[in-house]
């Protein structure tokens, strides 16, 4: 009994910490991903695609060769404007969102059964469309390493900064500032 009490106490203490509830979150993250691992093809280098002026938001959405099923009006975290421009009819889609100063590219990847799996995929693969369309193959392969490691650190592609970059629950995500 006391070895019982002692040890949910040890746990209790543990939990509270600071650096132990990030050490949670890492592992609950990578537990997640190994039992319902997404298998999905890498972008295709040799596709060419054309690159657009990350400033210009109808080649950006054009890019994606295939339209919006809705567009949103919005406003972005600084409190600027933004339009949310969503592909698909339903949750399980790419949706990205265009502000002044900033971009957010949002994609699905979870493996729960044959019907996500296959939304999944084609999410991706928008998402890689996008990414490789404003900031060349390395913004596909950006996609492509969130989607599989589940975080990016920041840095710098084609002169512009990638401020996040993570995926958590299935719902991944890319923040450019322009």
């Amino acid at each position: 009994m006391k070895k019982g009490i002692l040890l949910m106490a040890i746990l209790l203490a543990g939990c509270s910490s600071p650096n132990s509830e990030s050490i949670q979150k890492e592992e609950q993250i990578s537990v997640q991903s190994e039992s319902k691992k997404l298998e999905f093809p890498p972008i295709n280098q040799q596709e060419p695609i054309a690159k657009v002026d990350i400033h210009d938001d109808e080649a950006i959405v054009k890019s994606v060769g295939v339209p919006a099923k809705k567009i949103i009006d919005s406003v972005d975290s600084v409190g600027e404007p933004k339009k949310i421009y969503q592909f698909a009819d339903s949750v399980f889609g790419t949706q990205i969102e265009l502000s002044r100063s900033q971009i957010l590219l949002a994609w699905i990847a979870v493996n729960e059964d044959e019907s996500s799996r296959t939304k999944s995929l084609k999410s991706i693969a928008i998402a890689q469309h996008l990414a490789r369309a404003m900031l060349g193959i390395e913004g596909g392969k950006l996609v492509d390493e969130i989607t599989s490691k589940g975080k990016i650190e920041s840095q710098q592609i084609e002169g512009y900064q990638v401020t996040a970059g993570s995926c958590i629950s299935g719902l991944c995500s890319l923040k450019i500032q322009r």
